[in-house]
């Protein structure tokens, strides 16, 4: 098992020390929740579990990363669980929580590590609404940059399309905003490219007008018990409506 003083592990010791947040390892009491999915049947097993509070933590953690051979893998609530994290350090993005609505531009501005849920109810009565999928606790970011289909997807296309800007931290370590603007292949790519070209921290997604909303049950009578068989089968018709 894998100690403070693991040799091997030297930048793992010093990112721990350097970080604002925080890096659990798994020598640490709250190792298995930390490491453990929305899907409890996926046992996930990274070298450390971090929690930046921010971008300069990100940094840290990509040199750490860098240094002593990790590969790293960003999974802000828990969902897109993998068996596959030997050798990963895990980030949890939830302290990137910020959620700004900006009802005159249509757009709303949101932390890597906001859920769905949490955006949905800041809209609420704004007449508003984003391209939200149908589970409330997946995250916006999750959600939108690996594509997203929604309730409104015929309507709007999927959730991706509503991408206005993106911020993260490159594989350098560096912060960027990327726009249409500035780097729009860039954008074009994050727009279902997942996690693979940064480490989201804040993205700006276009607002929609609210459209009326219908939802109801059909309730079917259930047939005439019967036998199965011989001459005694009775046949059963749907009655009219009335």
């Amino acid at each position: 098992m894998m100690t403070p003083d693991s040799p091997s592990d030297r930048a793992l010791t010093d990112l721990a020390e350097a970080m604002d947040g925080r890096l659990v390892r798994a020598f640490d009491d709250d190792w298995d929740s930390a490491r453990a999915p929305w899907n409890l049947a996926t046992d996930q097993r990274p070298v450390a579990v971090a929690y930046p509070a921010g971008p300069e933590d990100l940094r840290r953690i990509l040199a750490a990363a860098r240094a002593d051979g990790h590969r790293v893998v960003v999974q802000p609530r828990g969902h897109g669980p993998s068996g596959d994290l030997a050798g990963c350090i895990l980030i949890r993005t939830s302290a990137f929580d910020e959620i700004v609505i900006d009802q005159r531009r249509r757009v709303a501005r949101v932390g890597s590590g906001v859920s769905w849920g949490a955006l949905l109810s800041r809209l609420d009565g704004s007449g508003l609404v984003a391209l939200a999928g149908s589970n409330p606790d997946v995250s916006v970011a999750g959600h939108v940059l690996g594509g997203g289909h929604s309730w409104f997807s015929r309507w709007l296309g999927i959730a991706a399309r509503s991408i206005r800007a993106v911020e993260l931290v490159d594989a350098g370590g560096e912060p960027r905003r990327i726009t249409a603007d500035s780097d729009p292949e860039l954008l074009w790519a994050l727009r279902g490219g997942g996690g693979l070209f940064g480490i989201v921290t804040t993205l700006e997604i276009d607002l929609y007008a609210a459209p009326d909303l219908f939802g109801g049950t059909i309730v079917f009578p259930r047939p005439p018990q019967g036998p199965s068989s011989g001459a005694s089968r009775r046949s059963w018709r749907m009655p009219r409506p009335s």
